[in-house]
């Protein structure tokens, strides 16, 4: 039992006895032999002195569990033979670390029942809050974040029984050159954990593999008859793989709003608390472990209120994310305390200072208990199989030149004397070892030497921390080397990746200023910075002489953008008018193009796209006017 902390009288501040458990009565007392008042703490106690702080006045162990400011008492049956003590310990030292626990247990669920009942959460079962903020967009270089993007509406729906929630939010890009400037972007995502098998679904929009951009021939994923149409619910909306890690994502946010933390914390079996003091206010610490394995923390303010809750989350690209929502502003609403302010940090090696910075929403609306919200599973969810294997279809462009496709980016393939050179390395490790499998059977006995990286997006550099693990070294604009060197030095303990099992991996990083060349006498590879590029402004692309090659990483996505009449050029996303711009400043002679996105097209149709006359029809009239 803890002391009064309010008063400092000598009374209060007596060790209290710990009420013996079944386990600690005199049958259960351990013969220890004869030792000091000393050896009693520092031998006996020894496993546990990061647990407890002790010391003995030769009829008690007085125990304190780290961290908090309660003391609990260990009887001891003493008798002093020549300055030492023969001592024998109630009920052995496992009845010790237990009653200590025990009580440490029972103070954190007082302390998480006193918060839920001031924040109104006593019989909350579903929840809806929604308002309007702004949250994080690309980054323009390595080091520097993009403009925000304006969250018009965000609604969060959540049954914290099942659990299962819903999101829809109406978000407006800041600037060109993404598609939607000026319009509304829709978003609508579900999970629903109640079940063995938790699904996450998305409503709008069909996997990336089932799009015009790629040739027939090419795999496609399997829908089920329910899903008819654009918009039907599907399981996996962005293509193969890409939904691995939205089951666990979207729960773990469930756990991480105010009242999800509380609920979450009476749950879990092994609930602690501790106390803190930050600039001067003391904080109840709670924690408990989330379905990742992860801890959850909250810090409950002296108002009884949850200030801040954060954890550990993967990513596979960033790694341990460390993720903390803040919030503030506290106002009484339908009956239940909720915060008028959030704010979502996501902080890594290669993610800090305002690239750390997540959603911030301002809530206008909070309702407590709805029911009008469905949170089943539709059929063509269930029906829908789980993503595949990371899946690689390969189309030959020449010799030892091979276009790697499938799933939503692709990579090329370039065969030179002693070794190859891979443009991009995408999505994840498993899209990268299955990039170095292809590779091999391709073009034998020859390393990955170089991975040429076109910019710093999540799902251009996802995969690079695998080619840094077999000796790759990574080319990027110079921009970027920081954060690419970050990145390779972020930790993946949560779920270790190729990189994190490599410890003594040797890949290196290599900056771009302007221009680079590869070579091996016989073929070579140019690299470029895409200059005064609105999509990034450290983004490169390459370019193959001899076969009049370029491969770009986003500014042209041949046959997945539906070009208007009334579209500008810098509205056609992302940035085509630069491919057009770099190429004719660098005079190079382009006859077709391999995108990181789409399907290999000409640069005949790219000029189509742009609104431009071919290059023959506009030399011809040129020259006839002369």
């Amino acid at each position: 039992m803890a002391p009064n902390s309010n008063t400092n009288s000598p009374k209060n501040l007596r060790p209290q006895r710990l009420k013996p458990q079944s386990i600690c009565n005199d049958d259960g007392t351990t013969e220890v032999g004869a030792l000091t008042k000393r050896e009693i703490v520092t031998k006996i106690l020894k496993p546990f002195v990061k647990q407890f702080s002790a010391e003995t006045d030769g009829k008690y162990i007085h125990v304190a569990p780290a961290g908090t400011t309660g003391v609990h008492s260990a009887h001891i049956r003493s008798i002093w033979r020549g300055g030492h003590m023969k001592t024998k310990l109630i009920g052995a030292l496992a009845c010790l670390s237990l009653s200590a626990f025990a009580a440490n247990a029972q103070d954190a669920k007082t302390v998480v029942q006193n918060a839920m009942k001031a924040m109104g959460g006593t019989n909350l079962k579903t929840l809806e809050f929604s308002g309007s903020g702004s949250r994080a967009d690309q980054l323009k270089d390595g080091n520097t974040p993009g403009p925000r993007v304006l969250v018009k509406s965000y609604v969060y729906d959540v049954d914290y029984s099942l659990p299962a929630s819903r999101v829809e939010a109406v978000a407006i890009q800041g600037i060109p050159p993404m598609q939607t400037i000026g319009e509304e972007g829709h978003g609508l995502q579900y999970v629903n954990a109640s079940g063995s098998e938790w699904f996450a679904w998305d409503v709008g929009g069909l996997p990336g593999l089932r799009v015009p951009a790629r040739p027939k021939d090419w795999l496609e994923i399997a829908f089920p008859p329910s899903v008819k149409k654009p918009g039907d619910p599907i399981r996996q909306p962005d293509g193969d793989g890409l939904q691995s890690h939205s089951e666990m994502d979207r729960v773990e946010q469930i756990w991480l709003t105010p009242h999800g933390f509380l609920i979450g914390a009476m749950k879990a079996s092994d609930t602690s608390v501790s106390q803190q003091t930050i600039k001067g206010e003391k904080f109840q610490v709670v924690s408990w472990t989330g379905p990742n394995k992860q801890k959850i923390t909250g810090y409950i303010g002296p108002d009884n209120m949850v200030a801040k809750v954060e954890t550990m989350v993967d990513h596979w690209m960033y790694g341990d994310e460390h993720v903390v929502r803040t919030y503030d502003y506290y106002e009484y609403r339908d009956g239940i305390q909720f915060p008028a302010h959030m704010v979502e940090t996501i902080t890594t090696p290669a993610l800090t200072g305002e690239k750390a910075l997540g959603l911030e929403l301002y809530v206008t609306s909070v309702k407590p208990n709805i029911t009008t919200v469905d949170f089943s599973i539709p059929q063509g969810v269930k029906e829908t199989p789980a993503a595949p294997p990371a899946t690689v279809m390969t189309q030959k462009l020449g010799d030892g030149l091979y276009y790697l496709a499938g799933q939503n980016d692709c990579s090329l393939a370039v065969e030179l004397k002693d070794y190859v050179v891979l443009v991009e390395g995408p999505l994840n490790d498993a899209r990268s070892l299955a990039l170095i499998a292809e590779v091999k059977k391709l073009i034998p006995n020859k390393p990955i030497r170089y991975v040429v990286n076109t910019h710093p997006h999540v799902d251009h550099t996802g995969g690079v921390r695998t080619f840094a693990a077999i000796g790759a070294t990574i080319v990027t604009q110079q921009a970027n080397v920081p954060f690419i060197e970050a990145l390779l030095k972020t930790p993946h303990t949560i779920i270790p990746d190729t990189l994190q099992k490599t410890p003594n991996a040797k890949g290196e990083v290599e900056g771009v200023q302007e221009s680079r060349e590869i070579t091996d006498g016989t073929r070579k590879i140019e690299i470029y910075h895409m200059k005064g590029n609105l999509h990034s402004s450290a983004m490169l692309m390459t370019y193959l002489p001899k076969e009049k090659i370029l491969t770009e990483g986003d500014p042209w996505t041949p046959g997945m953008v539906n070009v208007k009449a009334t579209d500008k050029p810098y509205q056609r996303c992302c940035d085509a008018q630069n491919i057009y711009d770099n190429v004719k400043r660098l005079n190079l002679d382009v006859k077709t193009i391999a995108p990181i996105h789409g399907r290999v097209d000409t640069w005949e149709h790219l000029l189509v796209y742009l609104g431009m006359p071919p290059e023959g029809a506009s030399e011809s009239k040129q020259s006839g006017g002369r």
